[in-house]
């Protein structure tokens, strides 16, 4: 399992083993977006239906609450971008200028 949260969204990825020996290892993406300790919105690759919430979902949810430390935790950009001086907003800038 693959778990990272960044700022206010958590996503993992759920490995499921196969059943028997001919199947293969089947992968599930999951994303959560939450605020104010509610969750606001569930995605799962598998089921794509926005309004309920498939066992994959509900298995993060509790993976989250149960193993918070588990997860990989990194700052959003947003934060990253503030501690920078004006020198490296340019060069930042220039690069992805470049680019396109």
């Amino acid at each position: 399992r693959h778990a990272v949260q960044i700022g206010f969204m958590a996503t993992a990825t759920i490995v499921h083993k196969p059943r028997y020996k001919r199947d293969k290892v089947r992968k599930t993406s999951v994303s959560l977006q939450f605020d104010r300790q509610r969750i606001t919105s569930a995605v799962c690759s598998v089921h794509r239906r926005r309004h309920l919430w498939c066992r994959h979902i509900v298995r993060l949810v509790f993976y989250r609450m149960r193993c918070p430390m588990k997860f990989k935790y990194r700052l959003p950009i947003s934060y990253c971008l503030e501690e920078l001086d004006i020198e490296q907003h340019k060069l930042i800038i220039q690069n992805v200028l470049s680019i396109n």
